[in-house]
């Protein structure tokens, strides 16, 4: 009687793992489609000039950095307290927004300005900010530019 009821729980044992099993291969199967059809229609969603339209990256990133731009702009008027004859000044950051929306590796791809404070001041305020998540769940490399304009320079 031991024998058969210990026969019994091994079955229905074997027969919970080897379900669990193949419903965890289900869904890793399943996200994986799912992710290779984003991936298809991003690729699809090219516009002018061939360049991709992304969402993500034209509408959620752009406009997460605008609501920081009066901190950003800050950094280029303390920059015209020491350099007030600048102009304008031209920055290129690239960087990669993780999983959770957090910006890592943040650098300067290109600047006209090399003033490190200033370079530096940038490249703080663009760590701090917290990005929406990426859409398929993986990091994105992201690059913006920023021009500054001295107002009161192109005014004399």
């Amino acid at each position: 009687m031991a024998d058969t009821s210990r026969k019994i729980i091994w079955i229905l044992f074997s027969f919970i793992v080897i379900l669990l099993s193949l419903l965890f291969f289900i869904l890793q199967r399943q996200q994986d489609l799912q992710k290779e059809i984003l991936i298809q229609m991003r690729e699809k969603n090219i516009g002018k000039e061939g360049k991709t339209k992304d969402s993500y990256k034209d509408v959620a990133i752009k406009n997460t950095l605008r609501k920081k731009d009066l901190q950003v702009q800050a950094c280029f008027k303390n920059l015209l307290l020491s350099k007030p004859s600048i102009t304008q000044v031209f920055i290129e950051l690239d960087w990669t927004i993780l999983e959770d929306g957090t910006p890592k590796d943040i650098e300067i791809i290109q600047s006209d300005e090399t003033d490190k404070v200033f370079l530096q001041c940038v490249q703080s305020i663009v760590s701090s900010i917290k990005f929406p998540h990426p859409p398929l769940g993986l990091s994105e490399y992201v690059s913006h530019k920023y021009i500054f304009k001295n107002v009161l320079e192109n005014k004399k």
